[in-house]
């Protein structure tokens, strides 16, 4: 961990490592009959409980699925008096987020190794010979990727599945690569946020970064999609 102290590259400011306490959702238990380690990672505005709920039919004692919760939750609704009046407190629609673009590169550096840590828990539980599967949605897309590239613990997926999000653009070929036995992008035909020049341009980072992924589409917009899932886990 660093040294908590002023920081040289920014006058007037202090940089304090802290502990928290992350919420990981889980579906299925991690036994001997576990043969893929599952870690999907969410997107923007979403909760790890809510989200895991897409998984709960592919852990059928043979997979265990672990949804890591980004550490920055806040409400979707602003919180004025007049809504707080009017509004019950449990009503409130809370997200999570893994970062913003302020203190950016910390962010992606804290997200990182929080997933390492995620990464290592598990794999106290399973045999060491469990291939691991990593899935993205959205925000969570970027997450995954990055993490893949930049963990210490240099993980290799047996699948990695980017559904419906983007590769990060500074991950660098040429001191990146993503460790990946299968990669699949996922999208429906519908989605606002990924055009048909974006995915190619989604295509093209995977390659450059060791990766030659596979492209399945399905009817819908930005959102997970059950029978798409159960074939992408099928083939």
């Amino acid at each position: 961990m660093p040294t908590p102290g002023p920081s040289p590259k920014k006058p007037g400011i202090i940089e304090l490592p802290v502990t928290r306490t992350a919420r990981v959702a889980v579906a299925g238990e991690p036994a001997s009959t576990v043969r893929e380690l599952w870690i999907v990672i969410h997107g923007y505005g979403q909760l790890a409980p809510l989200f895991i709920r897409h998984f709960e039919a592919l852990a059928n004692g043979t997979r265990w699925v672990l949804a890591p919760e980004a550490l920055s939750r806040f409400y979707h609704e602003m919180p004025d008096a007049v809504k707080h009046g009017n509004m019950p407190a449990e009503q409130r629609r809370v997200g999570a987020a893994w970062l913003t673009r302020e203190e950016r590169d910390q962010e992606i550096a804290d997200s990182v190794g929080y997933l390492d840590s995620v990464y290592r828990m598990a794999r106290v539980h399973l045999s060491p010979d469990v291939p691991l599967v990593v899935l993205g949605f959205s925000q969570g897309v970027s997450v995954a990727c990055r993490w893949l590239a930049l963990s210490e613990l240099s993980p290799t997926a047996e699948h990695l599945i980017c559904w419906s999000g983007s590769v990060p653009a500074e991950l660098d070929p040429a001191y990146h690569r993503i460790d990946a036995r299968r990669t699949t992008l996922v999208v429906g035909n519908e989605d606002p946020w990924v055009a048909s020049g974006v995915l190619a341009l989604q295509q093209e980072r995977l390659a450059s970064l060791a990766v030659e992924p596979r492209v399945v589409t399905f009817s819908g917009g930005h959102r997970m999609d059950a029978p798409t899932l159960a074939a992408v886990v099928g083939d």
